[in-house]
């Protein structure tokens, strides 16, 4: 996985290591005030059609004040 693959929307990335292991850290933009707008990170230059992606998803929710 390389950053220029990656293409984000309303969101900021970077690439990290987590348990010796290749992950994308994803934090929402702070400009996104609303719950159901569109944030993601899409994979660009695959050729994928038919099969199963898996991903551990790991979430810490903040206060909302912050």
């Amino acid at each position: 996985m390389e950053a220029n693959n990656l293409v984000t929307n309303n969101v900021y990335m970077s690439l990290e290591r987590l348990q010796d292991k290749e992950a994308v850290k994803v934090i929402k933009d702070s400009t996104v005030k609303e719950v159901d707008e569109p944030t993601f990170i899409r994979i660009k230059n695959v050729g994928f059609k038919d099969g199963i992606i898996e991903v551990n998803v790991l979430s810490r929710l903040l206060p909302k004040d912050r």
